[in-house]
């Protein structure tokens, strides 16, 4: 099918046909340590994205996401930050899709997994950023004090 679309792309019809894309918002398997020096070489739209997020969780949790994403160096490092895994996760899952969506690219479907639901929300649009985010920081929140 994907051979079709490329040899007919330029076509009236396949002009105005995407194909489906589904995005998968995964777990803890989208944040590795050493993930920080990558954030500065982002693109526009997904460090517009990053920045919002950062501003929101700093002033709902009162902690950078970017500092904190710095400190996490190794793979125990990020099993041990429960409490912060849900917001950082979400907001780098809304960066890529907003990075995606700067290249005209956005999915028609979605599939979210354990800490990447609420990002996939946003995804297809049942969320806007700062609901995924706020649900991500409740979920920190009941993490800190023990209530899961």
């Amino acid at each position: 099918m994907l051979k079709l679309f490329r040899r007919h792309r330029n076509h009236p019809v396949a002009a105005r046909i995407r194909p489906p894309i589904g995005f998968l918002y995964n777990s803890r398997e989208c944040l590795w340590p050493g993930l920080k020096p990558y954030l500065e070489q982002a693109d526009e739209p997904f460090l517009a994205s990053w920045q919002r997020s950062e501003r929101f969780v700093e002033e709902r949790l009162g902690w950078s996401l970017t500092e904190r994403l710095a400190r996490l160096q190794t793979a125990e490092d990020v099993a041990a930050q429960q409490t912060l895994l849900e917001p950082l996760l979400t907001a780098l899952q809304i960066a890529l899709t907003d990075a995606w969506r700067g290249r005209g690219i956005g999915p028609t479907h979605v599939t979210g997994r354990s800490a990447g639901e609420f990002a996939a929300g946003y995804g297809q649009g049942a969320l806007s950023d700062i609901q995924a985010l706020e649900l991500a920081c409740r979920v920190s929140e009941m993490f800190s004090s023990g209530r899961t």
